[in-house]
């Protein structure tokens, strides 16, 4: 079906196109039940939004930064932004007040790019209950559980980790050689992946700091990533998203190039979404990595998209918040964007095979550290992305 429109000129797949921001929309953060979006904006804003609904409705406005939101988090009945002014802000969702700012106390010189909030029930605290006690009485407007972590990454090439009650910094994960623009965690939370302009992604201990590994390969800087089970998924600059095994660090699939940067991308349902600078979103088959779906309609460079219950939302630098149809992706046939281009037909069939080499290369070394025939299988199943992921 690729990027078909209806008879006004607008793709198909468009549901709603929102246009309360009055800058770039640069990030995006979800509820755990997926009930609320917030995205954050070059207007010094972040707005909420309702996703569950029949009509996406906004439910508040959080002003307050000096500078544009560049990332955002959510928890509870809290909303945590990152802006370029170098601060953290805490908010009452339900007052759509500020209620802590972290200034200075993270110790970045550079604007925060990145931002994962950590749940102390998911990684667990170092502290002692004395010290706990003593946290909660220091500050009694942080109302957020004892053990509680937030990571910062930052353009002054460092991530930080620190607690929230007390903005207290826990570590500083020091390695790269340029910006960070983007971070994620595994699911148990333990482990951290950071990724920006020097094109290498770094792979972290949470609890002590210490770097585990480096995996190289993308050819320009990394912008957007996302941990699914055992597979990382990135996106760069250089035209590319690709899909990676964290355990041995290789690079087991590249998605077809783009005409531009991947700017942002998100794992659902099977579903490899893209976001690009060339102003569409894709939707690739996770297992094949064959093209199913474009989707036309934003103005400027999409730099933000996130699935929820079979819609996609993307945000873009016109300030447009856009609403798409995202069912039946499965049934679609592959999407050929440039019949008429046999470079473009040529790349591809490049990528393939280079998918085919990663694949066995990696079979090779798993025979050599005596893997059963079964878990080879079974890790050849899982690079492939076979698995349904929800």
């Amino acid at each position: 079906m690729g990027c078909r429109q209806s008879k006004d000129g607008k793709s198909i797949y468009e549901k709603e196109s929102l246009a309360e921001h009055e800058g770039a929309i640069n990030c995006m953060g979800l509820s755990e039940d997926g009930s609320l979006l917030v995205t954050g904006s070059d207007d010094w804003t972040a707005r909420m939004w309702s996703t569950q609904t029949d009509d996406t409705e906004c439910l508040g406005v959080l002003e307050g930064h000096e500078n544009s939101v560049t990332c955002v988090a959510l928890s509870d009945t809290f909303v945590i932004t990152g802006s370029s002014d170098t601060t953290i802000r805490k908010w009452d969702m339900t007052r759509c007040e500020c209620i802590f700012i972290y200034e200075g106390k993270c110790g970045h010189r550079h604007g925060i790019h990145a931002l994962i909030f950590l749940s102390g029930d998911a990684h667990g605290s170092s502290d002692t209950d004395d010290e706990r006690d003593e946290e909660l009485v220091a500050d009694d407007t942080v109302t957020i559980h004892p053990g509680d972590r937030l990571i910062t990454g930052s353009m002054d090439t460092t991530a930080k980790s620190w607690n929230v009650d007390t903005g207290q910094l826990i570590h500083t994960f020091r390695g790269h050689k340029g910006p960070i623009v983007c971070m994620t965690t595994d699911e148990d939370a333990e482990t951290l992946f950071t990724a920006g302009e020097d094109h290498a992604i770094k792979i972290w201990d949470i609890s002590n700091g210490m770097l585990i590994r480096t995996m190289d390969g993308h050819a320009d800087a990394i912008l957007c990533m996302q941990v699914v089970k055992k597979l990382l998924y990135t996106g760069s600059k250089d035209k590319t998203a690709r899909c990676w095994v964290t355990a041995f660090g290789e690079n087991t699939r590249t998605y077809q190039k783009s005409q531009h940067s991947v700017s942002c991308l998100k794992v659902a349902n099977g579903v490899v979404f893209t976001g690009s600078g060339d102003t569409h979103a894709r939707a690739y088959d996770a297992k094949s990595g064959a093209l199913k779906r474009t989707y036309t309609g934003h103005g400027s460079a999409i730099s933000c998209l996130q699935w929820i219950n079979h819609k996609l939302y993307t945000g873009s630098n016109d300030g447009v918040l856009k609403v798409w149809d995202a069912r039946d992706i499965a049934d679609d046939p592959v999407v050929n964007e440039s019949d008429s281009d046999s470079e473009e037909d040529e790349d591809m069939k490049e990528l393939n095979k280079e998918n085919k080499v990663r694949l066995r290369e990696l079979e090779r070394r798993l025979e050599n550290v005596g893997t059963t025939d079964d878990e080879i299988k079974q890790m050849e199943d899982t690079m492939a992305g076979i698995q349904d992921y929800d």
